[in-house]
């Protein structure tokens, strides 16, 4: 027992070494692969910035996107051809002034959209853009154009002295154009809106409710309205605002490019009033008595209306046409307001007689 006790002792031991020697073998394999991975990463910073100097006393060309934008276009002036939205600059200079450059354009790019997710009403990041004055412009009566030169002039004053440009596609700019008369037309919005029950559109508020469109004079004539593009809401139940845009006129061009709208909504009321009843189509010095001479009218209307409705509003008649002899009792004929839903009569036929009528 004692030489079992021993034989066992001794291999617990021998266990616990193994395992020992196990986990400094990772230790030490690990801290190889760090070491190697450490290097790796030395050498290619070394090597990144052997490359960055060496090419940063090169000379380098690239291609960037300038977005065109004219400025002081008469307001009658209307486009009839594409007008290009930006244009193409190829450069050259030092490797340095393009990693400048670039870095740069990181900086204020990573800055920028930092700003905007904190300030969401932040304006929109700068981009490459060339702008010309209309004056500048050689122009005729039909055409403008923005030469090579001017082109090239503009862009340059945005690059700078370290750049040096090269090439500009397209080479000229070209803008076809007719001079319109101007007419005030209406805005004419047509929304398709359903409401949940007992709610109404109580009123639609267009600002502006008229623009300025510049028509050549073919279509001077024609065009008596400009459309704003139609809207479909559902289960609408309080009022809505939205900016809406105007639908293009073709060989017209329009003041404004969308409308602010709003859609008020209110709720429907029921509603009772008391109206006398006429008589229609009677012969000369005839007249039809009624009883009673007045009847209830049930109606709904929008809450904010509800006090302007009277009584005058509504038209009660009986037609003398429609009686015929054996006739004990006549129809009564409702005619409601605008503005008013669901008037009924809680009486619609009553007794008469057909009596003289005296001056």
């Amino acid at each position: 027992m004692p030489q079992f006790r021993e034989q066992k002792e001794s291999g617990k031991k021998s266990l616990a070494d193994s395992k020992w020697l196990q986990v400094i073998y990772r230790q030490l394999r690990s801290i190889r692969l760090n070491r190697n991975l450490l290097l790796f990463f030395v050498f290619l910073v070394i090597s990144t910035g052997l490359w960055v100097l060496q090419t940063s006393q090169e000379t380098m060309s690239s291609t960037q996107e300038f977005k065109l934008h004219i400025e002081n276009i008469p307001q009658n002036y209307i486009i009839t051809s594409d007008v290009p939205e930006a244009i193409n600059v190829t450069v050259s200079a030092q490797g340095s002034a393009f990693y400048q450059y670039m870095l740069g354009r990181l900086i204020d790019n990573t800055i920028g959209r930092l700003y905007r997710q904190i300030h969401k009403d932040a304006a929109p990041l700068p981009e490459l853009s060339v702008t010309f004055d209309y004056n500048d412009i050689d122009y005729s009566s039909s055409k403008m154009t923005i030469s090579n030169t001017l082109l090239k002039r503009n862009i340059q004053k945005q690059l700078g002295g370290d750049f040096r440009l090269l090439a500009v596609n397209p080479t000229q700019v070209s803008i076809y154009y007719n001079t319109g008369k101007a007419k005030k037309v209406p805005v004419v919005f047509t929304p398709d809106i359903k409401t949940v029950q007992m709610r109404e559109v109580s009123d639609i508020v267009i600002t502006p409710d008229s623009v300025n469109v510049y028509l050549p004079t073919s279509l001077y004539d024609s065009v008596k309205a400009v459309h704003a593009v139609p809207l479909k809401l559902t289960d609408v139940i309080d009022s809505y605002s939205s900016r809406i845009a105007l639908q293009h006129i073709d060989k017209a061009k329009i003041s404004a490019d969308s409308v602010d709208v709003k859609i008020l909504v209110d709720i429907m009321t029921d509603q009772t009033i008391t109206a006398k009843v006429f008589s229609i189509n009677c012969p000369q010095n005839k007249v039809i008595r009624t009883f009673p001479s007045n009847l209830e009218i049930k109606y709904k209307v929008l809450s904010k209306k509800a006090k302007n409705i009277k009584a005058q509003d509504f038209l009660l008649t009986v037609d003398y046409k429609s009686i015929k002899p054996d006739d004990k009792y006549c129809k009564v004929m409702l005619d409601a307001p605008a503005g008013v839903k669901d008037a009924h009569l809680t009486q619609d036929q009553v007794q008469f007689v057909l009596e003289d009528e005296f001056e």
